[in-house]
């Protein structure tokens, strides 16, 4: 099976990227933020900054940016 898409404005498929980029981002906050019990405390510290990090850059993308 083959597709082919054209766009007459490239704004699309840049609205398309921040889309899947916006949620790569949250998948990664809710990945870093599960299952901590066992961590060791210096892999907790990393992941929250990593949540932390992800936020801000949803927050820079944003979900509603248009």
């Amino acid at each position: 099976m083959k597709f082919k898409l054209e766009f007459d404005d490239d704004g699309v498929m840049y609205d398309v990227m921040d889309t899947i980029f916006v949620a790569l981002l949250k998948r990664a906050i809710k990945d870093a933020n599960s299952d901590t019990l066992w961590a060791h405390p210096d892999d907790k510290k990393a992941q929250k900054q990593l949540a932390e990090a992800c936020q801000v850059l949803i927050e820079y993308y944003g979900e509603n940016n248009d």
